[in-house]
């Protein structure tokens, strides 16, 4: 699968231990689990339903992996994690969703489990880990989104207007 690909704009990036033993490719979402180590998305704990593992994620979302691991490296190591900046990712779903602004989220793997590198259209903030940042063809396969690390910078959040 093609990985993430950064667009523009800085991703400021940090460096964090990645979990020993957990393969990591370079544009995989990642999240910080509860040791401090990174994680790619596909490891998160399925909760309940994609909506409330989704809405975990997002509170635990660190970034976009840089750099890549090994199953086989057996202790932590440190990576570098881009933690905001537009990234082209697939998308998994709606064809119609073609508006900037539109919310996005890590998309559903076979089984219960998330996807570390294709995107899903979510409904409220609270689930995203990014919005498309560009207009998209309703035939596209890959979008552009901005991400927003909800670590770092609070993650994608509600924009109210009056």
């Amino acid at each position: 699968m093609a990985s993430a690909r950064i667009v523009r704009e800085d991703p400021n990036p940090v460096q964090v231990y990645a979990k020993a033993s957990t393969a990591i490719e370079p544009g995989d979402m990642l999240w910080l689990n509860d040791n401090g180590y990174a994680e790619p998305a596909r490891t998160f704990p399925w909760t309940t339903n994609l909506a409330t593992t989704q809405a975990n994620f997002h509170q635990r979302f660190l970034g976009i992996s840089m750099d890549k691991r090994l199953a086989s490296q057996t202790t932590p190591g440190l990576i570098n994690v881009a933690t905001r900046g537009r990234y082209r990712v697939l998308s998994s779903t709606d064809a119609n969703a073609r508006n900037v602004g539109t919310l996005y989220g890590p998309g559903k793997a076979a089984g219960n489990n998330l996807e570390s590198q294709v995107c899903a259209v979510v409904g409220t903030a609270n689930l995203a880990v990014g919005v498309l940042a560009k207009p998209k063809d309703a035939n596209d396969a890959v979008v552009e989104i901005e991400v927003v690390s909800s670590i770092l910078h609070r993650g994608v959040q509600n924009i109210i207007t009056s």
